[in-house]
């Protein structure tokens, strides 16, 4: 697997020894899964997911201001559940917009829990039921105060020293531009956080909620702040797979030797939607199987339809880093006539969409169908 020489790195204990300033967390694990993305990405030729961070349109900034502040997360409702999202995972219900991750549990449990999104573009879905609260309050006033804050000498210690090992490491291979990106992106954060981590001990100690569900909690980034407010004040975290985690996610895959560490980092719990997806990834958090109700309540919803006559459909999906092995799925499937009975649909990943026709030319010529890969999650504010 070209992903699990990477696990080397983590292995490297001079990476770990480097934190920030007042933080118990390493550098390295809190970007981890960014060094791994952009890893991944080169050596596979994929496309970068970026989101367009330009000033908001005029006609769009006073509506998100006024948003931001009057749907802070700070105004939202005490409860004993609170799951933090993200407005890419909301989708149009009718007249409203509905969380796809979160919908059926806010259904069961709205008397004790409350939704809060996040918006990486700065535009909110609207509108929504029930009503959401927003994180952005806290995020760009952190990147505000980060502008006129300057670097303390023990980050600025702990930065060039984490270069320094990381430019060392035999296993990372990030190009110039790159190296100088990810130190620019240490700084700011390194100027950011202390706002950040206390915005959100302050929200945890007034909302004094029992259980926390952090969306995409295994990429760590700055919810790994998050995580850790959360259990400095007694609240109980836990994520909700709602994709792929499979062998070749970097994100879900950890060597064994970080699981100490990792226990002290991660969410408590990783909710998963079967067995099979439990046994796929290494990671030290309780598992807990819980199924997949969004999905089990669209298949029912679903007419049954085809692309071509009355074939049902059969769809592969691609990971990115097993394409002799899709394209050997596929052969196998063509030549043993599967293909009669049903339509071979295969969808790529959205980095891979600008050469994927190229590289799978083998198997689309034979007759496997091509569809467009669905739009990527949102990154975080820079």
């Amino acid at each position: 697997m070209i992903f699990d020489n990477l696990f080397e790195i983590d292995k490297n204990k001079k990476l770990l020894d480097c934190k920030f300033n007042n933080s118990t967390i390493p550098i390295y694990l809190i970007f981890r899964a960014y060094l791994f993305n952009i890893m991944i990405t080169n050596r596979l030729d994929l496309e970068t997911n970026t989101l367009n961070n330009t000033l908001l349109r005029r006609t769009n900034i006073h509506k998100y201001l006024f948003t931001t502040v009057t749907r802070n997360i700070f105004f939202a409702p005490k409860k004993d559940i609170y799951m933090f999202s993200s407005e890419v995972l909301f989708i149009k219900k009718g007249k409203f917009y509905k969380n796809r991750l979160f919908k059926l549990f806010d259904d069961h449990f709205s008397k004790i829990s409350q939704l809060i999104s996040l918006s990486g573009d700065r535009l909110y879905k609207s509108s929504k039921r029930p009503k959401v609260y927003y994180q952005n309050l806290i995020y760009d006033l952190s990147i505000l105060i980060g502008w006129f804050s300057k670097l303390k000498p023990k980050d600025k210690i702990s930065i060039d020293l984490f270069m320094q090992e990381l430019r060392l490491d035999e296993n990372v291979s990030l190009t110039e531009k790159q190296y100088e990106t990810l130190y620019l992106m240490l700084v700011k954060t390194a100027k950011r956080k202390d706002f950040f981590i206390s915005a959100y001990d302050l929200f945890f100690k007034w909302k004094k909620p029992k259980l926390l569900i952090l969306e995409d909690a295994h990429y760590l980034g700055e919810k790994a702040f998050i995580l850790n407010s959360a259990m400095k004040n007694g609240v109980a975290t836990a994520e909700f797979q709602h994709g792929y985690v499979g062998k070749s996610h970097y994100a879900y895959n950890f060597d064994e030797s970080l699981y100490p560490i990792l226990k002290e980092i991660l969410p408590t719990y990783f909710f998963t939607f079967g067995t099979y997806w439990t046994k796929q990834i290494r990671t030290p958090v309780n598992k807990i199987v819980i199924g997949n109700a969004h999905l089990i309540d669209k298949v029912k919803r679903l007419p049954k339809t085809a692309l071509k006559g009355d074939k049902l459909n059969l769809l592969i999906v691609s990971a990115t880093q097993y394409s002799n092995e899709i394209i050997d799925l596929c052969n196998f499937f063509l030549n043993r006539d599967i293909h009669l009975k049903y339509n071979i649909v295969i969808r790529p990943h959205p980095s891979e969409k600008h050469n994927f026709k190229q590289r799978f030319m083998s198997i689309l010529d034979k007759g496997i169908i091509y569809t467009k890969p669905l739009r990527t999650h949102q990154l975080s504010l820079p």
